[in-house]
């Protein structure tokens, strides 16, 4: 599966392609995203899947 994540905020401006299973699981790159927000490093998460 292909997500294509757009993050953006004072400290990150990006946008980037994230694979599953290749480049791990899905959530725990969500999960140091959300971590990122609640430090204010970025104020925007968008997110779509590819089949």
């Amino acid at each position: 599966m292909i997500y294509r994540i757009k993050v953006e905020g004072k400290e990150y401006n990006e946008n980037y392609t994230f694979e599953t299973p290749k480049e791990g699981d899905i959530l725990d790159e969500l999960k140091a995203i959300v971590e990122d927000m609640k430090e204010g490093n970025i104020d925007k998460l968008e997110v779509e899947r590819e089949a």
